[in-house]
């Protein structure tokens, strides 16, 4: 008896570890991203920061649908982040939780 329980608790334990290891891993992009795209943008999607990703990121999918980091820090990142936050200022806006999927 005592040996199913331990063996049910030491699964339950591994399983729980490797939950928590895939949650780390839940954030777009992996550096800082570009500071600037050369060609024109077709979608902005901003992720705020959220319990799967500690920083907000800001992926556009310029012509060809290829998918781009942005840089926070850059000018560009700047401009969207001060327009998102006008764009959703005054009403409710509804949070993307969806999980973000890059192409390369």
């Amino acid at each position: 008896m005592k040996a199913a329980v331990f063996t049910l608790l030491t699964c339950l334990l591994v399983a729980h570890l490797n939950g928590q290891q895939s949650r780390s891993n839940k954030c777009c992009c992996a550096d800082k991203g570009v500071r600037s795209v050369k060609t024109p943008i077709q979608l902005v999607e901003v992720y705020p920061e959220n319990q799967f990703c500690h920083r907000m990121e800001i992926l556009v999918t310029s012509t060809g649908s290829s998918k781009k980091c942005v840089d926070l820090k850059s000018r560009l990142g700047k401009f969207l982040i001060t327009k998102w936050n006008k764009t959703r200022h005054g009403r409710a806006t509804q949070r993307n939780t969806s999980s973000c999927h890059m192409t390369t």
